[in-house]
C-alpha cells in the first residue's frame, strides 16, 4: 500500500510568531530612530526659516524704520513678503526676538543683534 504525502500549505504557528517577533524587534528599533531624524530636520529647517526671518526684518527695518511685529506665520508672510511654510514649527516676532517653537524644537534669534545668532 502506498501512502500518499500531505503537501503542506500556509505556515507554522511558530513560523508566524518568529515572524511577528522579528517585526517587533525592527519597530523598536526603527522608530525611535525616524522620530529623531524628523526633530533634527524640523530644527535645521526651523534655524533656517529664523536666519530668512532675521536679514527679511533687517530689510524691512531698513525701508521703514521698524521691525515687523507678527504674531503669526501669515502676518509675517505678509509684512515681510516671504513664503514660510510651517513644518509642525509656529513662527513670531516680538520688536527684538523671532522665535520658532514646536515638536522637539524651541529656538529664537536676536533681529537687533548685528550679525544673526540662532539659540
Amino acid at each position: 500500500m502506498k501512502e500518499k504525502m500531505k503537501s503542506k500549505n500556509g505556515f507554522t504557528l511558530m513560523e508566524g510568531v518568529i515572524t511577528v517577533v522579528l517585526l517587533g524587534l525592527l519597530a523598536t528599533i526603527a522608530i525611535p530612530s525616524y522620530q529623531n531624524v524628523m526633530t533634527q530636520t524640523r530644527i535645521k529647517d526651523a534655524t533656517t526659516t529664523l536666519q530668512l526671518l532675521y536679514t527679511a526684518q533687517k530689510i524691512y527695518f531698513n525701508e521703514h524704520g521698524v521691525y515687523v511685529e507678527g504674531a503669526n506665520v501669515d502676518e509675517l508672510n505678509t509684512n515681510l513678503n516671504l513664503g514660510i511654510i510651517p513644518n509642525k514649527v509656529a513662527y513670531n516676532c516680538d520688536p527684538k526676538v523671532c522665535y520658532a517653537t514646536g515638536t522637539g524644537v524651541s529656538l529664537s534669534i536676536d533681529i537687533t543683534a548685528p550679525t544673526p545668532v540662532v539659540n
